[in-house]
């Protein structure tokens, strides 16, 4: 029977993730390790200069008290005694995760900790009612809000959860039949509409409105809010943003690595001071990166 790890960035009390691992039950033993409190937007970020500490709150659930990269490091080096996970499942996330939302994202981190480690993964948020569409008290914003961690699941998006949750059963069974390759992640991101179509994207690009809220406590000195929301534009064609607009669930290949090509012209860079090339770069003078076996990646 395969074993399947669930994490999130939401906490271990998110909705999201207990109809997660709700629909993964079928497909083998779920083990759900997730962070005690919300943790968005901590990236991959793990606990060095304190200990941590772990409760479990029920069969086969437990959480940690850091972050997503923590709970799956934990759970793949230690809580699993010595069992490697077929997969690592990390969401469903209450809000988007696409474009640069990625370089933020703890739910996307959970994920690429185990494709780290050699274990295929996958990521799965929901994006949530704009603001003008529902209550206030139902906005992303006011469920990014303080009391994150006590969420409650609110009959408005449980449909909505219950469709990301089926497809992200659907999809790990393929990935679990068929595997990944060797270091890829898939990132899917479920449009806040009924939704059966899913397309293959590429991470595309979000931009937010860079908002600092000035405000002063009792004692008169000044702390500061800051993010804001994204901006509406049109997407580019093929993106994982353009398919949400779409309305139509995004499934993005997540490739966690730094390689790059070169900027332009950057054979004829040279410095002063006595600073030169050694002559193996990792770049041929074209400019193009190289593959893991020499080959060129256009």
């Amino acid at each position: 029977m395969p074993l399947i790890l669930v994490t999130n960035d939401d906490g271990i009390q998110s909705s999201g993730i207990r109809l997660l691992a709700d629909a993964l039950e079928p497909l083998g033993e779920v083990i759900v390790v997730a962070p005690a409190r919300q943790q968005s937007a901590v990236s991959r970020k793990i606990t060095l200069g304190e200990p941590l500490r772990v409760r479990r709150v029920a069969e086969r659930r437990l959480a940690v008290s850091g972050t997503p990269a923590d709970a799956v490091f934990l759970a793949l080096h230690f809580l699993l005694e010595g069992r490697k996970p077929d997969l690592v499942v990390s969401g469903i996330n209450l809000g988007c995760n696409i474009g640069t939302d990625l370089f933020y994202s703890g739910t996307v981190a959970g994920a690429l900790e185990a494709t780290s480690k050699g274990i295929a993964a996958i990521a799965v948020s929901q994006e949530l009612p704009h603001r003008e569409e529902v209550a206030p008290q139902d906005s992303e914003e006011a469920q990014k809000a303080e009391r994150f961690d006590e969420l409650a699941p609110r009959a408005r998006l449980e449909p909505l959860l219950e469709t990301a949750a089926a497809f992200a059963a659907e999809l790990s069974a393929v990935v679990l039949e068929r595997g990944l390759p060797q270091g890829m992640a898939l990132n899917v991101n479920v449009p806040n509409r009924p939704a059966t179509r899913f397309r293959w994207t590429q991470v595309g690009g979000r931009v937010y409105r860079g908002d600092v809220e000035m405000r002063r406590d009792p004692r008169g000195l000044p702390y500061y809010w800051i993010g804001g929301p994204h901006v509406e534009r049109p997407e580019p064609e093929g993106s994982d943003s353009r398919a949400v607009q779409d309305g139509v669930i995004s499934v993005s290949p997540l490739w966690p690595s730094f390689a790059g090509d070169h900027p332009p012209g950057h054979d004829g860079w040279s410095l002063g001071q006595g600073f030169s090339r050694d002559g193996k770069d990792g770049l041929d003078v074209s400019g193009k990166r190289q593959g893991r076996a020499g080959e060129d990646i256009d």
